[in-house]
């Protein structure tokens, strides 16, 4: 049986391992030496300036799609009683003149957590990638609306008998997408700068970039105590579309 190693990083804190902490394999740096075509940046350093300070182009590029754009949570009614006047509605003798402010928010949204792996073959083209977490990225907001959610990146290699996974969180219960974060993550430097250069400060690992863990969803909940609410496994992205059909959802 593979051993498991799995490590769990915030996102600035995973960026702040991975340019500090030296690289121990000598032999392997494709950190560095991958090709522009391969990894969309010409250095590692340029890739964690843009996971740190912003993908500008890509950031435009989801601030103009339409699912972006969060649904209002504060209606208007009117009635004959209430604290606010209608001026309008009041100087045309309307009795129903009065505003009432109704907040939509659901203060006790049901909790959501959702990991979406980030390592995929070198066969898979950027384009493909990218379309694959656009689509991700619309249901992510899409349940958003309706739950607390937790968002998870996940990265993993099988390294001859050890089993990497590193578990970075890009949004936590209560808080709001960091729109960043989530564009960063439709670069390939990402994945084929950031997370080599993680691969390469490590003991166990000192033999070429290898493949995906097996069986990564059942890997991920052995490794928990308990699963205390909804999660949801997205699909490894192999160049095919995001299909819902293919999230893997366990409850508690």
């Amino acid at each position: 049986m593979n051993k498991l190693i799995r490590n769990n990083f915030t996102y600035s804190a995973f960026l702040d391992y991975v340019e500090r902490t030296p690289r121990l394999q000598t032999n392997w740096d494709s950190s560095e030496t991958g090709s522009m075509s391969f990894s969309g940046t010409s250095t590692l350093k340029e890739a964690l300036d843009l996971a740190k300070y912003g993908w500008d182009s890509w950031i435009k590029q989801l601030q103009d799609l339409d699912f972006i754009n969060v649904t209002w949570t504060l209606k208007t009614e009117l009635d004959i009683v209430w604290a606010t006047v209608d001026i309008a509605r009041y100087v045309n003798g309307q009795p129903d003149c009065m505003v009432n402010f109704i907040d939509e928010i659901e203060r006790e949204k049901p909790q959501l957590t959702m990991y979406i792996p980030l390592s995929y073959a070198g066969r898979v083209e950027q384009g493909d990638a990218q379309r694959y977490l656009l689509k991700a990225l619309e249901y992510i907001v899409q349940k958003n609306q309706t739950y607390d959610t937790k968002v998870y990146w996940v990265f993993d290699t099988n390294v001859k008998w050890v089993d990497d996974i590193s578990v970075v969180t890009l949004k936590d219960f209560g808080q709001q997408i960091v729109l960043n974060n989530f564009a960063f993550a439709f670069h390939p430097s990402f994945f084929r700068r950031i997370w080599f250069k993680y691969l390469e400060t490590q003991e166990h690992w000192n033999y070429g970039y290898w493949k995906t863990v097996d069986d990564l969803v059942n890997k991920l909940i052995k490794s928990w105590t308990s699963i205390y609410w909804e999660t949801q496994f997205f699909p490894t992205i192999t160049g095919n579309s995001f299909s819902e059909s293919s999230i893997i959802t366990k409850s508690s």
